[in-house]
């Protein structure tokens, strides 16, 4: 997947060259061509996943509300760290090839995931963890 990813934001440039003010800005247009790729087959992959569940007359295992917290919690990720998960967990990036994406070291990129890991954990724990106080006073 990534490397199809890849080819069509080079298609993509290409096709927009002659239109390109600076060609210096080539890479930062393939890097967010590619994160704006990524972020479309995952809208697609879940359209289709509740497509399919749909027909089948399965539950989804994740609704409306878990897509949209998870969007919230990257969403709230620092740019750099946003770009690492993107490229690593929804793109399919190795850490090498995220590193010369982002044209950092493959140490930063390993850095910066965990970072994000860590806080996307947080802040997804933090509603449930809540819920489950409420509901175990009573409240809930």
């Amino acid at each position: 997947m990534a490397e199809e990813l890849a080819q069509e934001a080079f298609v993509r440039l290409w096709r927009r060259w002659r239109w390109l003010r600076d060609p210096e800005a080539a890479p930062a247009y393939l890097h967010r061509t590619v994160v704006n790729l990524g972020n479309s087959a995952i809208r697609r992959r879940v359209l289709e996943r509740r497509v399919a569940a749909f027909r089948g007359g399965q539950s989804v295992d994740a609704g409306p509300e878990a897509d949209m917290e998870l969007q919230q919690a990257i969403g709230a990720l620092s740019p750099g760290k946003r770009a690492c998960v993107v490229l690593r967990y929804l793109v399919g990036m190795t850490e090498a090839q995220t590193a010369e994406a982002l044209g950092i070291t493959p140490g930063t990129v390993k850095s910066q995931t965990h970072k994000a890991l860590r806080q996307l954990r947080q802040q997804l724990a933090e509603p449930a963890a809540a819920e489950h106080t409420r509901a175990a006073e009573g409240h809930g």
